[in-house]
């Protein structure tokens, strides 16, 4: 089972060496995934101190699977559960989130 961090942040809420930006234009099209929408990510990803998981992709047996936090309580701040998404959506097609052109 494979973990893929969208977002770790520390303490300091400044990001670690993961990058958590917009995924290049190439890695933003259509993906077929499971999305499971939980009251606590970091659970389901596999959070480990002191690092705070917003979000996560697996792949399991083949399947993507993509962990996002409930959108309910974002309210109004939906191009930030949009940025979220397409972040994780870009790892079931392949992106390793590292700075890629």
């Amino acid at each position: 089972m494979r973990t893929i961090a969208a977002l770790a942040l520390g303490a300091t809420g400044i990001g670690t060496a993961i990058y958590a930006g917009m995924p290049p234009e190439r890695f933003r099209g259509d993906t077929a995934a499971i999305v499971l929408f939980v009251g606590d990510v970091g659970a389901q990803c596999g959070q480990k101190p002191p690092y705070r998981m917003l979000a996560c992709h697996r792949r399991i047996k083949g399947t993507s699977y993509i962990v996002l936090p409930n959108p309910c309580p974002f309210g109004d701040d939906g191009e930030y559960f949009a940025r979220l998404a397409c972040h994780e959506a870009a790892h079931a097609q392949g992106w390793t989130g590292m700075h890629e052109p």
